[in-house]
């Protein structure tokens, strides 16, 4: 399967990366690096994570680093929604079904 990033997702882990590389570069590689391995899991494992109570969006954990991805699986392809810190919940992921832009 393949695995793509939206373009807010792109821009929220870019924000990320940014961030980490300021004060440790080779941190901000490493959560590239892992991003790649989760994808590359995703692309054999697109049901993989945990499926949130409403509508088809997935939550998938960035171990060792606080980061989820949020994503939904859309044919033969995995849609990265967004990429957020694991402390900040966002009700509005958990409690209705939502409808992304990609």
């Amino acid at each position: 399967m393949r695995v793509v990033l939206t373009k807010v997702a792109t821009r929220q882990l870019e924000a990320i990366l940014a961030y980490v590389a300021a004060e440790n570069p080779m941190a901000a590689q490493r959560i590239v690096a892992r991003v790649e391995q989760v994808r590359d899991f995703l692309s054999r494992n697109p049901h993989a994570g945990y499926k949130l109570p409403h509508g088809r969006l997935r939550r998938f954990p960035l171990r060792p680093f606080p980061y989820l991805l949020y994503f939904e699986v859309s044919g033969e392809t995995v849609h990265i929604i967004r990429v957020r810190h694991s402390a900040r919940y966002r009700r509005a992921f958990h409690e209705a079904e939502l409808r992304f832009q990609r």
